[in-house]
């Protein structure tokens, strides 16, 4: 088969299908086959795992997948992609093709994922839903890892966040539940239709020793609600009685007009472990 990463391919895929882009599905599709072969290359996969790839598109980084994994199942939320795919990897038997949001996935529930050796997520994610879904995947107990592409700006600032103003909370969970890694930058003229910014590839390495994920994430959405307020007024949603706000600042130190965007990162993590 043609490598789907062309002009060329893609064009003639979308044509024979007379497919048309939703801009509500921020669809932006892969033109230049060493990218979606690069990523593959440096992502540990093998004829015992299984991947799941988020909004395959038309199949560039699809394609690459199941010539190297044992299962792919693609999650695509466009109903008008799913023929195609099936039709473009009708040869394939490893692939499965899901017409459903990824964000109303219940992935245990619905994937025997222990029954393969390593499990690995992969995925061109939406700009606008980024943050979503990577949280949604950090929380998760299995130990997969996660290649996800995402805006420039956005793998920036998870890479180089150091406390204070650069911490949100897609930087927080992402350092407390991961490890982390750039393989690759990917340039905007390297997709059709071409979007506004350049993205970037990290790889997620889940940590397997973290209890109550959800828990920490949803402390982390109260603080980082108004980030400028200070910690005590953000705390209040946390507490039932805010005389003892000021009683479990003190036990960490913690100035209770201090602003949440001036808290280092360790500081933060403390804060939601003794909660």
């Amino acid at each position: 088969m043609d490598r789907i990463a062309t002009v060329k391919k893609t064009s003639e895929i979308l044509r024979s299908f007379s497919f048309s882009m939703k801009k509500n599905y921020g669809q932006n599709f892969l033109v230049v086959p060493t990218v979606p072969l690069d990523i593959v290359n440096k992502i540990d996969i093998d004829k015992e795992t299984l991947v799941i790839e988020i909004g395959p598109g038309v199949g560039a980084l699809t394609q690459c997948l199941l010539e190297k994994a044992k299962k792919v199942i693609c999650y695509e939320i466009d109903e008008t992609l799913i023929p195609i795919l099936k039709e473009v990897f009708k040869e394939y038997d490893s692939l499965e093709v899901i017409n459903k949001d990824f964000l109303k996935v219940d992935l245990e529930k619905e994937v025997d994922l222990t029954s393969y050796k390593k499990v690995v997520v992969a995925s061109n994610l939406p700009y606008y839903i980024t943050s979503e879904i990577l949280i949604k995947l950090f929380v998760m107990d299995y130990p997969f890892s996660i290649a996800a592409m995402m805006q420039k700006e956005v793998a920036k600032r998870i890479v180089k966040s150091n406390g204070g103003k650069d911490e949100n909370e897609l930087t927080l969970c992402s350092k407390y539940f991961t490890t982390y890694k750039l393989i690759k930058e990917v340039s905007k003229n390297d997709f059709f239709p071409k979007p506004n910014v350049d993205s970037s590839v990290l790889l997620f390495n889940k940590k397997d020793n973290i209890k109550d994920r959800q828990k920490f994430v949803n402390v982390i959405k109260v603080l980082f609600s108004q980030r400028r307020k200070t910690i005590y007024n953000n705390l209040k949603p946390l507490f039932d009685d805010t005389s003892e706000i000021e009683k479990f600042l003190n036990r960490l130190n913690i100035d209770k007009l201090t602003r949440v965007e001036d808290l280092s990162f360790d500081k933060i993590v403390e804060i939601v472990e003794n909660i």
